[in-house]
């Protein structure tokens, strides 16, 4: 065995860590299964004692007298249930010969005990009963629309924090080693399809045929072409916030005149998961418009300065 330089461009290690429960003291962060590793033991002995105590209360145990009983019969599961007995217990009785051991349950508090342990490992873990989109059934009042989107909300915060951390330890690492990889590995050019904004604004320096752009390895500049996504959840920056906002604008006219309508739209699109917005945008040459009075609007058609839109 021996270590040599791997020769990457990019010279990193091609390995990727992601530790998103990192307390930031530790040299090693604690893995997301062991934060309840103790709770699963305890949960796990509650059971299986739960489960051998029922075994032994079903199999049962007898005490016999053997000096009055046969114990061959006893042992033997062939005997169609019929037991001798011994001669000195002859006309006795057998009432005293054999007796079933008493065996108590002392588990039956074990599956309340485990419902408890189960209730704070999905508090630690984050799976709840919102998380699994159980929210409560009962209560004075019925479940309410803002009590319904603060759960969700909630529960999306908090996979957000977990897969943003995800995204900026690991996933920015991966893509700035995969450009790395594409640029120094692939050994000729390629044909690449094309879609939405970027052959118009971007890639028209590069002269493309049709929808079909010839790229050479080259033409990559990872630093700055790179484009690598956090792991954030769409809906998560406020949309809803936005979308009442953007009510408040498009009825307001002094709003109107001061904000941007269509960027504010994007935004929210954007916000909301959309990624080709750009797609749906109407084709059509910017128009200078104004808001006037009805009497100067008149007057300026009469004059025929003004025509309706479309005229």
């Amino acid at each position: 065995m021996r270590a040599k330089p791997l020769g990457l461009d990019h010279n990193m290690f091609p390995v990727a860590v992601a530790a998103p429960d990192f307390d930031g003291y530790s040299p090693i962060a604690i893995g997301r299964s062991e934060l309840v590793e103790g709770m699963q033991e305890v949960l796990d002995f509650l059971f299986n004692s739960h489960i051998a105590n029922i075994r032994t209360s079903i199999n049962g145990k007898t005490i016999v007298d053997p000096y009055l009983v046969n114990i061959n019969d006893m042992k033997d599961p062939d005997s169609g249930n019929l037991i001798r007995l011994r001669r000195p217990a002859w006309g006795r009785g057998v009432d005293k010969v054999a007796q079933q051991l008493i065996v108590q349950d002392v588990t039956q508090a074990n599956i309340q005990d485990a419902l408890l342990v189960m209730k704070y490992m999905q508090q630690i873990y984050g799976t709840d009963n919102p998380m699994m989109g159980n929210l409560r059934s009962g209560g004075p009042e019925r479940l309410t629309k803002a009590e319904f989107q603060g759960t969700a909300m909630g529960a999306v915060s908090r996979l957000e924090r977990i897969a943003k951390v995800i995204g900026i330890q690991a996933m920015q690492d991966i893509g700035y080693m995969f450009a790395y990889h594409t640029q120094q590995l692939m050994s000729e050019d390629v044909w690449v399809k094309s879609e939405g904004k970027w052959p118009e604004k971007i890639l028209q320096d590069l002269q493309p045929q049709s929808d079909r752009i010839k790229v050479s390895p080259w033409d990559i500049l990872v630093d700055y072409d790179l484009m690598v996504r956090d792991g954030s959840i769409p809906g998560g920056n406020y949309a809803t916030i936005w979308a009442q906002l953007f009510k408040t604008i498009m009825s307001s006219e002094m709003l109107g005149q001061r904000f941007d309508i269509i960027r504010i739209f994007k935004h929210i699109a954007r916000n909301l998961g959309a990624k080709n917005v750009d797609d749906f945008e109407a084709k059509v040459p910017p128009m200078n418009a104004q808001v006037v009075p009805d009497e100067e609007a008149a007057r300026q058609a009469q004059a025929g300065n003004i025509v309706p839109v479309g005229a």
